[in-house]
């Protein structure tokens, strides 16, 4: 269920159409789909929905306990490390899903991250490998 949504999200947030009004909306989709993928492989490796609480919404500590579940990734280059970090802050604090006034000054251009969602595209694509072995 976790992959599908997260498929679902992915196509969303990676359409192609004008220029959004809130671009936050897109950068939410996107952290959305590599949260759900990795959440989906933890389950596919046998975590519980308490390891899932505990991993939270947090990407880095959702990526760090997928590769120790075997997930194989390349390695994350420093830009987009740096990129996924500060990513991160504003996915986990939820400021891309409820955000204010003030928030409209936070990184919305996708650009802004771009190495990051090279690697993140990556991740998805290991998911999936995943899913179609354990078929």
């Amino acid at each position: 269920m976790f992959l599908a949504i997260a498929m679902e999200f992915r196509g969303l947030a990676r359409h192609r159409g004008r220029t959004p009004a809130y671009p936050h909306v897109r950068l939410f989709l996107r952290g959305r789909t590599l949260e759900l993928s990795l959440k989906a492989y933890l389950l596919l490796r046998g975590a519980s929905t308490k390891d899932l609480k505990n991993v939270g919404h947090c990407l880095q500590r959702a990526l760090t306990s997928a590769t120790k579940a075997g997930l194989a990734v390349p390695a994350i280059t420093p830009k987009a490390q740096k990129q996924m970090e500060s990513f991160d802050r504003f996915y986990r604090a939820k400021r891309f899903e409820y955000y204010s006034s003030v928030d409209l000054l936070l990184p919305s251009a996708t650009d802004s991250y771009r190495a990051f969602w090279r690697f993140a595209d990556l991740v998805h694509q290991a998911v999936l490998r995943s899913f179609l072995a354990a078929v």
